[in-house]
């Protein structure tokens, strides 16, 4: 991990998500963080909802762009006594939409790691970053941190691996982990979520996928276990409390139980999980 690259929108817990970020760099060393802020304009937005429909002027707009430099300029001072000296942190304003100035950013930065906030639960406080959370996962190229509201950086030393072993990738996952931390976690928990209860009475199938995965954390010591929680996200979130886990790591979308991270229904999910990170690895 060189590069983080941090969307923001100035909201508490996209604040919240920098200060993660930063502490993260300064425990694995990384050289760089780029905060990227939308500044996107449509013609719409150009447009004030009034019985007159005044139109917002070039005067206007330089002075909404004066004052999200001055907010950014301001976190960027925030936050540095928090990461390395050796560590650089800038901002970037994008004329591009979300997405887009992410795949920018992701490419201009030579980003490896996207660090984002989810939606906070109270809704005190509406997150544009936050609300599109599920958006950014499925389009961002590179691995991303989501960070809950309020959560509190904490080295990890262990770390939960929802996985599928229905659908098991067929290339270790562990370089990608060792990218983003260095020092590996020291306990690895792989949880298979298993109503059926399968695992009790293993067929051929059920068998092979245990060499997959083995293969698939082939350098990485690790424990498997089974919960029988119909209930996924449930059954993902006792388990990671009951271990005293610091983060979840999903695998890449198609063979991780939280490829619905992608989908709505993931939302709920993340909401409830209020201080633990969840890693998607791509």
């Amino acid at each position: 991990m060189e590069n983080i690259l941090i969307p923001v929108d100035l909201s508490e817990d996209s604040r919240n998500a920098v200060h993660y970020a930063a502490a993260l760099s300064r425990q694995y060393k990384a050289k760089r963080i780029t905060l990227v802020y939308a500044n996107y304009i449509s013609i719409f937005e150009e447009v004030l909802f009034s019985p007159d429909f005044v139109q917002l002027n070039e005067d206007e707009i330089a002075s909404k762009r004066r004052l999200i430099d001055a907010e950014l300029l301001q976190l960027v001072k925030d936050v540095k006594p928090f990461i390395s000296p050796d560590t650089e942190v800038d901002f970037f304003v994008s004329d591009e939409p979300l997405l887009r100035s992410i795949i920018t950013g992701i490419s201009r930065f030579n980003a490896d790691l996207l660090v984002i906030n989810s939606d906070s639960i109270d809704k005190t406080e509406e997150s544009f970053v936050g609300l599109n959370a599920i958006r950014i996962g499925r389009a961002s190229s590179v691995p991303v941190i989501v960070v809950p509201p309020r959560a509190v950086f904490r080295v990890v030393k262990s770390a939960v691996i929802a996985a599928d072993l229905a659908h098991l990738p067929d290339h270790s996952i562990v370089p990608a982990v060792n990218n983003i931390f260095p020092q590996l976690p020291q306990n690895v928990l792989v949880l298979n979520i298993d109503p059926s209860e399968k695992h009790l009475n293993p067929d051929d199938k059920f068998t092979e996928a245990g060499k997959c995965l083995a293969n698939m954390m082939e350098g990485l010591p690790y424990d498997i276990y089974y919960d029988t929680d119909s209930d996924i996200i449930n059954g993902i979130l006792k388990f990671t409390k009951q271990n005293q886990a610091q983060m979840i790591i999903a695998l890449p979308r198609k063979y991780s139980f939280l490829r619905s991270l992608t989908e709505a229904s993931i939302t709920e999910g993340l909401a409830v999980n209020t201080t633990l990170p969840v890693l998607l690895l791509k």
